[in-house]
């Protein structure tokens, strides 16, 4: 092969790769960059949708340091991630070990699992506010009051409806379970180990990646995961129990016209999602580092 062909097929595979790179590289610049962009800058406005914008300098970022019902929805969205991530992760890994085995009904059980996923929030929503109705819902003989009459009672509720939505985690936890070659647990098996030894030291450290990788992508989606059922099922309330960022950013936005403040809510959850994957991305590299230097790779 003579060095003018060579450079011919490597650039064919180049062009071949940006062409398939660039819809996705795209989408990732108008969808993601642009927004984000679009974001800041208005935060820095004193705009109503109404006027021409002004500029605010950081009077929007004082506002909404002072605003106490934006520290409550800080508060109420930290706890809501501090809590459904780790449920939502448990959930979907404990589904996928438990059907990773091909066997009668596994694919019935599979489906069922990920159906949730796929249906869309704002039905997936009303079907909760239904059932959770403490007079004509299906559990109402049994409920006596209504679940989301009380601030915790609300939280747990939404808290609840989200850990039902894990098909995507649970998909990809299955796919990395079934990769484990079966070699490794016969191995395990003639040594006579126990079903915890070999969860404990065989399993969960070949997946410790995937599923530090699921729970920082949980982080990213639990930041805007609660806004429908938060203001379908109990509308922020009780007493702005549920009412969390991205419901305050919609009303603060959309309700009363003041996109400058709603644009600071944005970024302060954008950064503390940022923030939060960078503190468990640190965590899960010392844990590799702990386990051992190989599984870095």
């Amino acid at each position: 092969m003579t060095v003018a062909s060579a450079q011919r097929r490597r650039f064919g595979a180049g062009s071949a790769r940006a062409a398939m790179l660039g819809p996705l590289a795209l989408g990732g610049v108008l969808l993601v960059l642009v927004p984000i962009l679009m974001t800041i800058v208005l935060s820095f406005l004193r705009y109503n949708g109404l006027e021409s914008p002004q500029a605010a300098g950081f009077d929007n970022f004082a506002r909404v340091a002072a605003d106490p019902i934006f520290r409550e929805t800080l508060l109420n969205t930290l706890l809501f991630v501090v809590v459904a991530v780790p449920l939502r992760l448990l959930i979907a890994t404990g589904a996928a070990l438990a059907l990773s085995r091909p066997g009668r009904g596994a694919g019935v059980a599979r489906g069922l699992v990920y159906v949730p996923t796929v249906v869309p929030d704002i039905a997936f929503a009303l079907l909760w506010s239904w059932v959770i109705n403490p007079i004509t819902g299906p559990f109402a003989p049994w409920l006596g009051a209504s679940l989301v009459a009380t601030p915790w009672g609300a939280r747990a509720t939404i808290v609840l409806v989200a850990s039902f939505q894990i098909g995507e985690a649970f998909l990809v936890a299955l796919i990395a379970r079934r990769a484990i070659p079966s070699s490794l647990y016969e191995e395990a098996a003639v040594e006579g180990a126990s079903r915890w030894f070999t969860f404990r030291h065989l399993t969960l450290p070949i997946l410790l990646p995937v599923l530090g990788l699921l729970a920082a992508r949980d982080v990213v989606v639990s930041f805007q995961a609660s806004f429908v059922p938060a203001l379908v099922i109990t509308d922020g309330g009780p007493l702005y129990a549920t009412t969390f960022l991205p419901v305050h950013a919609y009303r603060t936005g959309f309700e009363f016209l003041r996109f400058g403040p709603a644009a600071v809510m944005t970024l302060v959850a954008l950064a503390g999602a940022a923030l939060m994957v960078a503190v468990m991305g640190l965590t899960l590299r010392a844990a590799l580092k702990r386990r051992g230097g190989h599984l870095l790779g």
